[in-house]
């Protein structure tokens, strides 16, 4: 618009001697004269004008860009947040993995203590056990010898229980006899008596 405006006042300062003198002429020939003289403005004015719809086309394509770009912008600044919150998540998992190898390490430790006990006792156990074998000839031997001594009393025992069984059972056996011997008196009683009661019936 400026170009438009300093090229009216180009255009008016150079005629205003031709339109003092056309003053005096005809109205007519004063009008041809006036658009001879306009008709590289009006030119230039259309340029000037097709210039400035093709600089707001550039403008307006320059705009579509911008937002183009504004909106891949925002896509990705969306895609950046979700790879801050991927990374977070990813660091927040690092560390509940970091706690619970550390957590991990306690336990084998642990473990490892118990084990060392554990070897402890197995070496304590081995030595007593190879204590206990280098003893066990002699508690074998003599377990052995109390073995045989208390089979031997109970054997000797046992024979002298049988002896007075025996003594025992011949008593009986006799108190037998003369308990049959008097069972047969007292028979032999019976019958005579019986005899004697038939004889002295009438």
């Amino acid at each position: 618009m400026k170009a438009v405006v300093f090229l009216f006042v180009v255009v008016f300062v150079c005629l205003s001697p031709a339109f003092s003198q056309l003053a005096a002429e005809e109205p007519a020939a004063m009008e041809v004269m006036l658009n001879t003289a306009l008709m590289p403005v009006m030119n230039e004015l259309r340029v000037v004008k097709e210039e400035l719809a093709a600089v707001k086309a550039d403008i307006a394509a320059v705009k579509a860009d911008v937002a183009s770009v504004k909106a891949d912008v925002a896509a990705v600044k969306a895609e950046l947040a979700g790879v801050k919150a991927d990374v977070a998540s990813v660091k927040a998992e690092l560390s509940a993995l970091k706690r619970e190898v550390f957590d991990l390490k306690l336990e084998v430790r642990e473990l490892k203590g118990e084990v060392r006990g554990q070897e402890i006792r197995i070496t304590d156990l081995r030595e007593q056990v190879s204590r206990q074998a280098n003893t066990l000839p002699w508690v074998a031997g003599s377990l052995v010898m109390v073995l045989l001594a208390f089979l031997g009393w109970g054997f000797a025992k046992w024979l002298k229980d049988k002896e007075k069984s025996s003594e025992e059972v011949a008593g009986l056996q006799q108190q037998l006899q003369a308990q049959q011997a008097e069972l047969t008196a007292m028979q032999a009683e019976l019958v005579r008596l019986r005899t004697e009661n038939e004889r002295l019936k009438p």
